[in-house]
């Protein structure tokens, strides 16, 4: 159950791109999957852990039912269909988040690696789809990001952060038109494919997910194209 918010915001993520090319093969799927997260954002609600479940990243399972992921898969695919619910779900939740995470703090390496998220990466993105425009203080935070290398990722899921923070810094980008976080994401997307070890090879470890993230960063680069 802990993995379903994570996965059913692929679902969502996968609907979106379809419909994006005129494909409906997954939409009922997808609307499957927005009652399951419409729910979980409202559990959150109802149980005042929706700021709490923004910050989770400490440990590998607290990631997947990570409230920021399932608002922008939310929001994406609500404003991809014309679903004005899935959107107001996502957009009245996004205060609370993103403030959490800005009062937590914004340097990037305190934030645990080991998961394959970063709050204030997940953070940066939301509010860029939000349109924010108060949230360059956070998009300054991760735009000259270092790429994460093969000692620094201590765990299977880790191996998923660089990919993951580049959406988090092609957002920057967006939010603040600064060349150098455009060239952080560049960095970070072609650092880490050049790890093959990290992504390519070890199916069972790597190459059934990271590629994923790694897809999601580079379709970012053609985002309103």
């Amino acid at each position: 159950d802990v993995e379903i918010p994570y996965g059913v915001g692929w679902v969502l993520i996968l609907d979106t791109e379809a419909a994006r090319n005129g494909i409906g093969l997954f939409r009922d799927l997808a609307y499957a999957s927005r009652e399951r997260l419409v729910g979980h954002l409202d559990r959150l609600t109802a149980d005042g852990e929706t700021a709490d479940s923004a910050l989770a990243a400490a440990a590998c399972h607290e990631e997947y039912p990570n409230a920021l992921w399932s608002a922008i898969a939310l929001l994406r695919w609500g404003h991809m269909v014309g679903d004005a619910g899935a959107v107001d779900t996502a957009t009245i939740r996004a205060d609370a988040m993103i403030d959490a995470v800005r009062r937590h703090g914004f340097d990037d390496s305190a934030w645990p690696r080991r998961g394959f998220y970063s709050p204030v990466h997940l953070a940066v993105l939301l509010a860029a789809d939000l349109g924010r425009d108060d949230a360059a203080d956070l998009a300054g935070s991760i735009a000259r990001d270092e790429l994460l290398t093969a000692t620094d990722m201590t765990t299977v899921h880790s191996a998923g952060l660089n990919f993951s923070r580049a959406w988090g810094v092609h957002a920057a980008w967006r939010i603040l038109g600064d060349p150098a976080a455009r060239e952080t994401f560049a960095s970070l997307v072609l650092g880490h494919a050049a790890m093959t070890d990290r992504w390519r090879d070890e199916y069972a470890r790597y190459g059934h997910w990271v590629p994923q993230f790694g897809i999601f960063a580079i379709a970012e680069s053609y985002r309103g194209q």
